[in-house]
This record gives C-alpha cells, sequence and structure tokens, in this order.
C-alpha cells in the first residue's frame, strides 16, 4: 500500500525506475517521498535529477536549490550546485553557472567536472561580453545605413532561428 510506505522507501522504488531510464514514473515517487517529507534531501535531489532528465529545467532547478539548502553531507551538496551549474550552463546563463559550480566546489573540491565546467564557463562568459560590445558597435554603425541593412536583419533572424532549433 503506497501510503504506508516511508520517504525512503519511495526513493528507494524511484531510484529503480530511475536506473531504468523511466524518468516520468521515478518523477512520481519522488514527489511523493517529497510529499511525505518535504525536508528529505535526496529526495529533493533525485526529483531534480529526474525532472532534468525529462527537460523540465525550471522545475528541476527549484528541487536542486532545496536539497543543497538542506543537505548536510557536503559532497551530496556539492552535486546539487553541479548539477543546478549544468542547467544554468545549457541555458547560457554563465553568471549563474559559474556560481553554481564555485559552490559546488567549495562543498567538494575534488568535484573535477564542476571544476573544467567552472573554466569553461568563464570562457564563455568572456566571449559573450566580447560579442555584447560587437554587437553594440555594429548596432551604432547600422543605425547609418538603416535601409541597407532591413533585408539582411530579416536574413539573420531567420538564420537564428536555426540556430535555436539546432542548440535544443
Amino acid at each position: 500500500e503506497m501510503n504506508g510506505q516511508t520517504s525512503n522507501q519511495l526513493i528507494r522504488e524511484g531510484n529503480r525506475l530511475f536506473s531504468s531510464k523511466k524518468y516520468a514514473q521515478s518523477e512520481i515517487l519522488y514527489r511523493k517521498a517529497v510529499d511525505k517529507d518535504v525536508n528529505n534531501a535526496i529526495a529533493n535531489y533525485n526529483l531534480g535529477r529526474s525532472l532534468q532528465e525529462q527537460k523540465k529545467n525550471a522545475e528541476a532547478k527549484k528541487f536542486y536549490e532545496a536539497a543543497a539548502k538542506l543537505e548536510k553531507d557536503p559532497i551530496r551538496q556539492s552535486s546539487s550546485y553541479n548539477n543546478l551549474g549544468t542547467i544554468f550552463q545549457n541555458e547560457k546563463d554563465y553568471t549563474k553557472a559559474i556560481e553554481a559550480y564555485k559552490n559546488a566546489l567549495r562543498h567538494n573540491p575534488n568535484h573535477n567536472n564542476a571544476r573544467y565546467n567552472l573554466e569553461l564557463c568563464k570562457q564563455k562568459q568572456k566571449q559573450q561580453s566580447s560579442n555584447d560590445k560587437k554587437n553594440k558597435s555594429n548596432k551604432d554603425k547600422d543605425k547609418k545605413k538603416q535601409s541597407q541593412n532591413k533585408n539582411q536583419k530579416n536574413n539573420q533572424k531567420k538564420n537564428n532561428q536555426q540556430k535555436d532549433k539546432q542548440d535544443m
């Protein structure tokens, strides 16, 4: 009987489904585990993972953040921050990704993925800000020759939309 199960039993059941890549089904059990015990760090973390596997990233972030706050074990805390970092990194929010990876390393200095991704995000952030500067100076030039650029801008829009699809 489901109701009789403790949050830890629900987590174990969810883990079996998760390892069989049944993410939507594992999500249901992790949610029940969180409902039973809101302060269960592992339930929050695992729910975050099952959501991230299903690309439900906005919600996954909430549960990773909760897990990071609730968790007492620094290695597991580090994992919550690392996974938060991966979501921000995929969203190209490098500032937040960098912050998350730094937190991961504070709790677990041996987290090599977090260290690697932290450096990667720092590079990407530099590229991003230099691109922003380039774009700004281009915009100023554009004002002088707006009429010529209308067609180019329409083409750029098409290209950008294609890029977005490839990124997904």
